[in-house]
């Protein structure tokens, strides 16, 4: 198995300048009048942490209350772009084009590093497969498409590879860990 670094996870972060009063509906606990309520979402990998950091935030100041759902990358980023959102998770950055859209501002805050794993299943290979990063952008991209190429042959001298298609199993939808 190989892994490889992701970009950062970000969080888009708008100013807030609503100033809510009482009711909070996510928490279901009742808020003084005058305080903050801050709505975010997005990322499903991003949320037990953001569980996390909310309790304890919420312990030292009760009279701010800060909401997040675990509803994807995307639609976070739909979302607080739509104004709907106070905050948002992603793994990927948003453009200068969509911060630019934000009308009261937004800063891209990087909280979270996530890994992909390569895992292959080959029997009888007689050790560990060895990929570099070129070898395995190739095989992603296609121009690597049978186990005993030349390029893999190359890199694990001693293994047996098989003269095998390589079966590529990769997820369809654009971002999510649930």
């Amino acid at each position: 198995m190989i892994a490889r670094r992701l970009p950062l996870l970000v969080l888009a972060v708008t100013v807030c300048s609503a100033v809510l009063s009482a009711g909070d509906s996510k928490t279901g606990k009742d808020l003084p009048p005058g305080a903050l309520q801050l709505r975010g979402g997005g990322s499903t990998f991003a949320a037990p942490l953001q569980k996390k950091w909310l309790e304890a935030y919420r312990k030292r100041h009760p009279e701010v209350a800060i909401s997040y759902e675990a509803i994807g990358s995307g639609e976070g980023t739909k979302q607080f772009l739509a104004g709907t959102l106070d905050f948002g998770a992603s793994d990927a950055a948003l453009s200068d084009a969509q911060m630019a859209a934000v009308p009261s501002g937004a800063q891209l805050v990087p909280i979270l590093a996530g890994s992909i794993v390569l895992a292959y299943n080959l029997e009888g290979l007689g050790g560990p497969l060895k990929l570099s990063r070129a070898v395995y952008t190739d095989i992603f991209l296609g121009t690597i498409t049978s186990w005993d190429d030349p390029r893999l042959q190359q890199l694990n001298p001693g293994l047996k590879l098989p003269r095998q298609d390589i079966a590529l199993v990769v997820r369809q939808d654009g971002s999510g860990t649930t």
